[in-house]
């Protein structure tokens, strides 16, 4: 799929006399792009290594088809889905009496859940880099995350055409 898209993004570059075909041009990589996010999602789950891989796929998404409910909504959820991840592994050992569920948060809107993560980090004999991190550092991490996540959950609530109950109520 990555080929493809560097493959289209040359093409798009040579026609660019037609702007019509070049706007179809960057959906299409626009879709790629949410669907490559999607496959390392559920291929690798959430963790410090796909979180920010994920979001730039899906940023990307957001930057070529900027109308796009279902880009924007990905990306807010891979935000969102990241300070839950993040903080959960900064709670102190003894306030985790149980694993982390994902909360079923995921681009695809019809409802469907994603398929998670394997082991906690609390099962795990080796810490997680995050969990070694100052308080302050830790809080700057979740900053990080919050502030793309509600901006695109407004964006995403702005460009929905039907019941978007779950971006606002996120």
């Amino acid at each position: 799929m990555q080929k493809f898209v560097s493959n289209v993004q040359v093409q798009a570059q040579h026609v660019a006399d037609d702007l019509q075909q070049k706007q179809e041009l960057q959906k299409l990589m626009a879709r790629c792009y949410l669907k490559l996010g999607e496959w390392q999602l559920n291929l690798q789950g959430i963790n410090e290594i796909t979180i920010p891989n994920v979001l730039e796929y899906y940023n990307a998404a957001t930057e070529l088809d900027t109308t796009w409910y279902k880009a924007w909504h990905a990306w807010a959820v891979m935000n969102f889905e990241a300070v839950l991840h993040f903080k959960h592994h900064l709670q102190p050992r003894e306030d985790k009496k149980k694993v982390r569920h994902p909360s079923n948060a995921s681009a695809n809107t019809e409802g469907s859940e994603s398929e998670n993560e394997g082991e906690s980090v609390e099962n795990s004999p080796v810490p997680s880099p995050v969990q070694k991190k100052p308080p302050e550092d830790l809080s700057h991490t979740l900053l990080q995350y919050t502030v793309p996540a509600v901006q695109g959950f407004f964006r995403s609530i702005s460009l929905s055409r039907g019941n978007n109950l779950q971006d606002t109520l996120r």
